[in-house]
């Protein structure tokens, strides 16, 4: 005899006895889909769950499925056809040994297919990636699984960078940090949930790595500290914080030499060198990028060497390029090219490096090499359906087309490659088209558009940190001061004018990106007017 909740005219919940007799069949496979998530009644997931619960207790053969299910719709306990619970059913005392045979069976194969997607890359992979994070995640926190919780959604997080994503894991891995809060696991839970935090709201996620790395240093774990601190150095330099990240990097290399994996170190150097770069340190980045290269000799067969060894060489070669030393740079993009493909990497990686060499080829006028390498990554990237490579290779495209003295084509191409850059959410590539942008639109004599673009990129490099960009952007916009002069006039109205300038699709959405970050204090049409006073002051 089974007790069940149903709704009495009261509207309260009252149990009540049940008053048909199920079979045992009937019984288990009533168990196992009250255990499933509603969206899981399916005929392959209950099948599964059926052969293993039976497995496991004992019956190598189970009984009929078909008959379990006849008898649970005779009883209206199920929706025949199907498996959907019928309202009668609304909560049965539960069976704690099928409960967990099935949360368990659920989450071992989103876990494998988790590692199925990663290990062998498709267009579909996204998706699929998603669906086996999201669909594990119930199941794993029933059964108190809270470091694999955070080890799926981070694998995801680290593939699919959209707030869209990391809104959905948020609530998940919340609660994954409330369970593990006390247990071994959960620095490394809080490590994962600021992932999510930084997609959404930068400071969260910063706020929440610092208390980590301070737990962790208070616990003497020195692992758990030198993981939580790359990761912050990644998101302050981000958010624009240089000099902070440097040093956080720095502490984690002093914590790392007592760490009995070489390549620890070296992907932190890498790390190290991703700060100076964007610091400008070119010609320090490429020294210390060729006395990294050697230690990393002889090490091939660890774990993790492929991700130093092509960090390092990718870093050097866009050091090289920033510091104009492009048959330099084309060396060190050939290195990462050529280990990919010795690791038969997949075709979507292989294209991103090859991308790479775009620019140096470009500056050298090797137009019809760079034509053929745009095509041949643009099929990559259509294929894979992914928008802000698109972009890159729109806003590449625009540049040989700039070099052809088309500017008219230039700004056609640059214009689609922001909206793919703002789809993406993406403030350096926005930057890099905004400055593009104000060039070509000068060109073509659209002043006013070109001063807008102008302070979108100046606006968006200060608040990321690229103060290269920031000054090129103000440099570009002092050669027109009557324009800026003009615009400056606005006043309170100035991010409604530079956005009302530079949107010239529903995608691009200048405030909106620029809200992700701090702003200035005074606020963003104070900070705009300062930067036409600073643009008025250089020229």
């Amino acid at each position: 005899m089974w007790l069940i909740v149903c709704r009495v005219d009261t509207g309260k919940a009252v149990w009540v006895t049940h008053v048909p007799r199920l079979g045992n069949s009937a019984r288990v496979l009533l168990q196992i889909l009250i255990a499933l998530e509603e969206k899981d009644r399916e005929s392959s997931v209950v099948d599964r769950a059926w052969r293993r619960v039976w497995t496991e207790l004992g019956v190598p053969q189970p009984p009929s499925l078909t008959d379990a299910c006849q008898e649970l719709a005779d009883a209206e306990l199920v929706r025949a056809p199907g498996f959907q619970l019928a309202p009668a059913a609304v909560q049965v005392r539960p069976d704690r040994t099928v409960h967990l045979s099935v949360w368990a069976d659920q989450a071992t194969h989103w876990q494998e297919v988790l590692r199925q997607a990663c290990d062998r890359p498709s267009p579909q992979t996204p998706q699929l990636l998603r669906r086996a994070v999201l669909t594990a995640m119930p199941y794993l926190l029933r059964l108190g699984a809270w470091r694999v919780a955070a080890w799926m959604a981070g694998e995801l997080m680290a593939r699919d960078e959209s707030q869209e994503t990391a809104a959905d894991l948020l609530p998940w891995l919340q609660k994954a940090a409330e369970g593990a809060e006390g247990t071994a696991d959960d620095l490394e839970v809080q490590c994962t949930l600021a992932m999510a935090e930084e997609q959404l709201v930068a400071e969260l996620g910063v706020r929440r790595l610092r208390d980590v790395v301070r737990q962790a240093d208070a616990r003497g774990d020195r692992e758990v500290a030198t993981s939580a601190r790359s990761r912050l150095a990644l998101y302050l330099q981000n958010f624009g914080d240089l000099a902070e990240a440097r040093n956080v990097i720095e502490h984690a290399l002093r914590d790392a030499q007592s760490s009995e994996n070489p390549l620890v170190s070296l992907h932190l150097h890498g790390r190290q060198l991703q700060i100076m770069h964007r610091m400008g340190q070119h010609v320090a980045v490429i020294a210390h990028a060729q006395r990294l290269l050697p230690q990393l000799s002889g090490l091939e067969d660890e774990d993790g060497w492929w991700d130093a060894y092509e960090m390092i060489v990718s870093i050097a070669s866009s050091s090289a390029a920033a510091s104009s030393h492009w048959t330099l740079a084309l060396h060190f993009n050939g290195l990462e090219v050529a280990a990919k493909e010795q690791r038969h990497a997949p075709s979507v990686a292989l294209a991103q490096a090859r991308f790479n060499a775009y620019g140096p080829l470009l500056h050298l006028e090797r137009l019809d090499e760079v034509d053929a390498l745009l095509h041949e990554c643009h099929s990559v990237f259509s294929a894979d359906g992914d928008a802000a490579m698109l972009g890159r290779i729109l806003a590449a495209q625009a540049q040989v087309a700039f070099k052809r003295d088309d500017a008219e084509r230039a700004a056609d191409l640059t214009r689609q490659a922001l909206s793919h850059a703002y789809m993406a959410q993406n403030p350096f590539d926005a930057v890099l088209n905004h400055v593009n942008q104000m060039l070509y639109l000068r060109r073509l004599g659209m002043r006013d558009e070109a001063v807008g673009h102008g302070l979108a990129a100046a606006m968006l490099a200060e608040q990321t940190g690229r103060e290269f960009y920031r000054d090129t952007a103000i440099l570009c916009l002092a050669e027109d001061p009557v324009t800026v002069q003009a615009l400056a006039r606005r006043g309170q109205l100035l991010s409604a004018t530079v956005a009302g300038l530079v949107q010239t699709s529903e995608w691009i959405r200048f405030v909106e990106l620029v809200e992700r970050f701090p702003i200035p204090p005074g606020g963003l049409d104070n900070r705009l007017a300062e930067l036409c006073r600073i643009a008025l002051a250089s020229g």
